[in-house]
Parts: structure tokens; C-alpha cells; sequence
């Protein structure tokens, strides 16, 4: 099975990615080429990259990986609880993905700890990222 069209591609820019990955499914362990975004934390796939395409999921990120269970493979853990394993068509593309993801998260811990730190002193916090992910509580799932 072939993961991606030779000329897809990633457009990555400051805390945003978005470009085809390949997704295992969570029932059926079948792997399908879906079009993700992230941004400003938040993951979201559809079946192509149509504007208008409906969006399939969308969650906030814990925390991202390499997964060895693929070749190219991320591991992306979710503020839902879900576990989404991923496959870039080679390697750059998945270090890019990690790399945007990662930098993100870092960024939140930096200004958890500031708000900490600012926090002692003053008993008022801000929040700490506004996200384009909303809760929908009846269904357990963030969408956009």
C-alpha cells in the first residue's frame, strides 16, 4: 500500500502544520490516508483537503512521538484519552510534524511555569491558551 502521493507535501509554519499523514484505525487496524491540521494545539483530520471536506475528528494534543510500529511513524496522544498512530510518506515530513508539535507543547510548559511563578505572587491567572478546539460533552469530543 503506498502511503502518499509523491508530491504531497507539509506546510509548516510557526506552531501550524498541515498535509496528508496515513492513520491506523482504532477498531479495524487498517492504515488511511487522511488530511490533518494542527494548530494551535489542536489536531483535526478529514478524509481530503478540501476546504469543504467534513472534519472527522478534532482534539486537543498531550504529547507526541515516534512510534517504531511504522516506518515514519508518530505517536499522538490526545486530550481525549485517544491514542492516534501515524505514518508520514518518509522521514522529513515526520519530523516535521513532531517538530511543530513539540515546539508548541514546549511553549505551553514555559508559560505554565511563568503562570506558576506569576502565580505566587498574584492569585489571579490568566488562561493560559485559547484553542480553536471546543468541548462537546454529550459526545466526549472536541471539534473545531
Amino acid at each position: 500500500m503506498t502511503c502518499c502521493k509523491k508530491d504531497d507535501t507539509v506546510v509548516a509554519l510557526d506552531g501550524y502544520a498541515a498535509g496528508y499523514l496515513i492513520k491506523r484505525g482504532e477498531r479495524i487496524k487498517t492504515w488511511k490516508r487522511r488530511y490533518f491540521v494542527f494548530q494551535r494545539g489542536c489536531l483535526s483530520y478529514r478524509k481530503d483537503s478540501r476546504d469543504n471536506s467534513k472534519t472527522l475528528r478534532s482534539d486537543l494534543v498531550l504529547n507526541v512521538s515516534y512510534y517504531e510500529g511504522k516506518k515514519h511513524g508518530l505517536s499522538v496522544r490526545l486530550m481525549s484519552g485517544r491514542e492516534l498512530y501515524l505514518s508520514a510518506l518518509n522521514e522529513e515530513q515526520a519530523s516535521i510534524w513532531l517538530e511543530v508539535i513539540e515546539e508548541f507543547l514546549a511553549q505551553q510548559r514555559r508559560q505554565r511555569e511563568l503562570h506558576y511563578v506569576h502565580g505566587k505572587r498574584n492569585k489571579h491567572m490568566e488562561p493560559i491558551v485559547e484553542s480553536d478546539c471546543d468541548y462537546d460533552s454529550d459526545r466526549n469530543t472536541f471539534t473545531m
